[in-house]
């Protein structure tokens, strides 16, 4: 994930004041998971992607693309 899309998904856990830990009990994940996302550490599945699109109530392309 290009480091701008990884600012994008920060930016907007930021933004809603929330904690890493909120938004992986949200979306069913374990808060590690969410980190490796957020910092582009771990490869994100297309499953994950909706959800935190869902979440964030963006589409994945405006999230991640």
């Amino acid at each position: 994930m290009k480091k701008e899309k990884r600012m994008r998904l920060y930016k907007e856990r930021k933004k809603k004041l929330l904690s890493q830990e909120e938004i992986a009990q949200a979306i069913g994940i374990g808060r590690g998971s969410y980190i490796k996302i957020e910092n582009g550490k771990s490869d994100l599945q297309l499953g994950l992607a909706k959800k935190l699109s869902d979440y964030f109530e963006l589409t994945v392309d405006e999230l991640f693309f």
